[in-house]
């Protein structure tokens, strides 16, 4: 009962990412839209206690924003997950959030995926607050002994959907940035910006539903890649009931 409560109230949350991320810009000097972000991003640092509350600790810990919050996914190589996304989050604004998350969910393994947001042009260009704030992210993980997996942003499809909005320039300097911190780290990284990239440094086509969230197809490559990521990272996760 409890689980399947639960699951509800995430695929509506899932929902409402669908229209934060596809529809509105993310300048936060844009006063109603700030509201409706960071009402969103709370409602969802809710839901993932109650997640946490629901499966325990030792599950692997899914933190992101739209792409990961999209995942309806229970379990994860044999092992229980908790989807940790925020629609519309960049960077800056969920470095602050990740050590409570963390904390709460006592994690066997994280798997990080966010940057998209970084290279919307809309939104004030801050490669210090980005290089900062994902640093914090890997200095947490690396100070509390739980196994961290860098995934790159996927790239965007040409002509499709929102990925106007968005700008490749940006993204080709958030990967960069990633490889650097990952390197840093010696965190381990999936590159899914290079796996579904073309020669043009786009998409493949298909990849995206809507120019920059995973395809159905492309998110089962994912989980594909994820698995075997997750069999290599020493970690003992809450098996998947």
């Amino acid at each position: 009962m409890q689980r399947s409560f639960l699951s509800r109230v995430v695929n509506l949350c899932i929902s409402f990412a669908a229209v934060l991320s596809t529809s509105l810009p993310l300048r936060a000097e844009d006063a109603d839209l700030w509201t409706a972000l960071t009402v969103h991003w709370d409602l969802r640092q809710s839901i993932i206690s109650l997640q946490a509350d629901a499966v325990g600790p030792g599950a692997i810990l899914l933190i992101g924003d739209s792409l990961i919050e999209s995942f309806a996914w229970d379990d994860l190589s044999g092992c229980r997950i908790i989807n940790a996304g925020f629609a519309g989050i960049w960077t800056e604004k969920l470095a602050p959030r990740v050590p409570a998350i963390v904390k709460a969910t006592s994690p066997s393994a994280i798997v990080l995926l966010v940057g998209t947001n970084d290279a919307d042009p809309r939104k004030p260009e801050d490669w210090q607050a980005f290089t900062s704030g994902y640093t914090e992210i890997l200095d947490d993980a690396e100070q509390r002994g739980i196994p961290i997996t860098v995934v790159t942003p996927p790239p965007f499809e040409a002509g499709k959907g929102v990925a106007s909005l968005y700008s490749k320039d940006r993204l080709d300097n958030v990967i960069r940035i990633l490889h650097g911190i990952s390197a840093n780290h010696k965190a381990r990284i999936i590159d899914l910006n290079s796996k579904f990239s073309g020669d043009d440094g786009y998409a493949l086509n298909g990849t995206t539903a809507d120019g920059i969230h995973l395809s159905g197809k492309a998110q089962n490559q994912f989980r594909e890649m994820l698995t075997d990521e997750l069999a290599a990272v020493p970690h003992k996760c809450l098996a998947a009931k």
